[in-house]
């Protein structure tokens, strides 16, 4: 197989439009099953001109194919910080990049019997690191391209959201072969092989998931929930248009209109208190004792709300990646994007957000690499 040049440019760019489609809504996200298959055709022409072309082609193809896939599918981070998602998409097409191309040498070194397993090795081993070090931004783990699609992948209760990326990869992967051994290899034996095989990869998780999804009962103590969503400007009021007083009692109101005696829930947006508490304060900070009406009318509502929050350090205690050095002072706190419910019974319980979106909540290896630092 030899393609022209203006084709492998072609099927770089249709690819990165294909896999940025499971980031859109409903039956569109299905389309990421054929997403890798134009790239995989292109490792397939560079393998079949070794001689002619080294790893580099590979790796600037896919660069193509996946700067698309990322810009396409976050460019919206932009609207928080426009340096962070020009990093995150720059840094995370060549990550992907990187991996394509290992598996292309590899592929290329060994027997192609292997080469669908190097293939789905290589990229859930990268997805998986990529869930798991200080450069994580997993919103492109392809396991989530399929996300509204929830009567397809009940059982990711089991596997966890890469079992979803090894369905995609895998789908991709003898789409790629069905469509090779037919169109250009004409290899009947191999092509009869893989559709037979295709149909049942494809089907047999689907027809689990509707069973789980089908015969799934409630379990457990019924609640009653009140989501409070104050439709608050995040860009022009949130963080400067609008004082705090004026959006709590915003919230406030309409938690109450909606609220009664048998309410066992409030729930508020992430930023419901956009002004960073110290968690030493949160008995006596204002904000909080304001949007405790709530549960003073009605005292057996839980509140549970998003804050910004901030603690010193104990002298004993280890530094992190996310531990700062106060202002004039010699010690160290560190700010979180915290979850904290309040009721009339107990203290605030805080829960910290443990997954940070890269850049804009934390900067990586921070305290480890100096010029990472804020």
């Amino acid at each position: 197989m030899n393609l022209k040049k203006i084709q492998v440019w072609l099927l770089s760019i249709i690819s990165g439009l294909l896999l940025s489609c499971g980031w859109y809504e409903s039956i569109l996200q299905l389309i990421v099953f054929v997403g890798f298959v134009p790239l995989l055709i292109i490792n397939e022409h560079y393998n079949n001109n070794k001689s002619r072309f080294s790893n580099f082609h590979v790796f600037i193809f896919s660069f193509i194919t996946f700067l698309i896939w990322n810009g396409v599918s976050t460019w919206w981070v932009w609207n928080a910080s426009p340096s962070g998602v020009l990093m995150a998409v720059v840094f995370n097409s060549i990550f992907m990049s990187v991996v394509f191309s290992l598996f292309r040498f590899a592929d290329k070194v060994t027997k192609q019997k292997i080469s669908a397993i190097i293939f789905v090795s290589f990229w859930l081993a990268f997805e998986y690191l990529h869930l798991n070090w200080e450069l994580s931004w997993t919103w492109l783990t392809l396991g989530n391209g399929l996300s509204e699609n929830i009567k397809l992948i009940q059982w990711y209760e089991y596997t966890g959201v890469l079992g979803g990326s090894l369905w995609i990869l895998s789908i991709n992967y003898l789409m790629y072969k069905l469509l090779f051994e037919h169109l250009f290899n004409n290899k009947v034996e191999k092509y009869l092989k893989t559709k037979y095989i295709l149909p049942f990869v494809i089907i047999l998780p689907i027809i689990f998931s509707f069973i789980l999804f089908y015969t799934y009962k409630e379990v457990g103590k019924k609640v009653n929930v009140v989501v409070v969503q104050p439709n608050i400007d995040p860009f022009n009021d949130k963080f400067s248009g609008m004082t705090v007083p004026e959006q709590l009692n915003i919230f406030t109101k309409l938690a109450l209109s909606k609220s009664d005696s048998t309410t066992d829930y409030v729930v508020g947006p992430e930023t419901c208190l956009p002004q960073y508490i110290w968690e030493d304060n949160l008995r006596t900070h204002p904000d909080l004792i304001n949007i405790k009406q709530i549960v003073n009318k009605f005292p057996n509502i839980n509140l549970v709300v998003g804050a910004s929050t901030a603690r010193f350090l104990n002298p004993n205690e280890p530094l992190t990646g996310a531990s700062q050095l106060y202002d004039g002072e010699n010690k160290y706190y560190e700010s979180y994007n915290t979850a904290l419910q309040l009721s009339n019974t107990l203290d605030a319980e805080v829960y910290h957000k443990s997954k940070l979106v890269l850049v804009v909540e934390k900067m990586p290896f921070a305290g480890k690499w100096h010029f990472f630092d804020y």
